[in-house]
């Protein structure tokens, strides 16, 4: 998914989150910012994907600041959070609404609150558009399965739905190799105590949102082109895998948080959606 109208908003906000998350240094917090904004600025274009410039962006704050995961408080509390949200709830039996179920997870978001979940739990509207007829058609042929974690405290949300589609293939949990806003990374799966309950866990090699081409590793590129279905959980997947030749055999499954993704989808923003290709 290429920019579009709000991009360069939102990608500012996120310079103002993470540079005040990856210094108390106010010297060093003006110069990361100057130098991120320098980037959104020269590298911002209708032709760029939002969620490689914004990697780029997060990369650099990194770099200058030497604090290689700013998000980790926040993804702590996210995680406490969800894991009591979901435990609260008895997790539903089949596909599609252990879909939802998933989907209701990619409610967390690092420009809100956890507690802002509370709000969807009891009126939660399900998916306006889904796909999961056709995804249960191609399942039942499955062997292997791709499922591409989004945020951190999604885990509790995703673990259900994991363990249907493993009585039909073998599923492969990737998460991020090394800190990517609030995305998920291995270490934050330990935190979680979920490590030990995932059959098979993989990193996707970088620090990216998304997938990215050019940093990602070459198990996960093997991965992505040999594995039969892809579960894509999340907007920042949804940006980048749009833009790669795996579509056909790849299920989204996000929440449409700003207007851009909701425009491409085609879809009223906050809805959510299990859409292939």
């Amino acid at each position: 998914m290429k920019a579009g109208q709000f991009c360069f908003e939102c990608i500012r906000r996120l310079i103002d989150v993470a540079s005040e998350l990856s210094t108390d240094d106010a010297d060093l917090l003006k110069s990361a910012r100057q130098q991120a904004i320098g980037i959104l600025q020269s590298g911002y274009s209708d032709a760029v994907v939002p969620a490689h410039l914004s990697t780029m962006i997060l990369r650099e704050l990194k770099e200058i600041t030497g604090n290689l995961d700013p998000f980790r408080d926040v993804k702590h509390k996210e995680m406490d959070f969800a894991r009591t949200i979901a435990s609260r709830i008895n997790p539903p039996s089949n596909l599609k609404s252990l879909m939802e179920f998933a989907a209701l997870g990619n409610t967390l978001d690092f420009f809100k609150e956890p507690k802002s979940l509370l709000e969807v739990i009891d009126g939660f509207p399900g998916f306006i558009q889904d796909d999961v007829s056709a995804f249960s058609e191609k399942l039942h042929r499955a062997r292997k399965i791709l499922y591409l974690a989004d945020n951190a405290g999604e885990c509790f949300f995703d673990i259900p739905l994991i363990k249907y589609l493993a009585r039909y293939a073998e599923v492969m949990y990737v998460v991020k190799d090394s800190s990517a806003q609030n995305d998920i990374t291995y270490e934050d799966l330990e935190y979680a105590g979920l490590s030990n309950m995932m059959d098979k866990v993989m990193t996707t090699g970088d620090d990216a949102i998304g997938i990215d081409l050019m940093t990602a590793s070459k198990e996960i590129m093997r991965e992505l082109e040999n594995s039969d279905l892809i579960v894509a959980k999340g907007m920042g997947n949804y940006e980048t895998i749009s833009e790669i030749p795996i579509r056909s055999k790849t299920l989204y499954v996000l929440m449409a948080k700003c207007r851009p993704v909701a425009s491409s989808l085609h879809v009223p923003l906050n809805s959510y959606l299990a859409v292939m290709g």
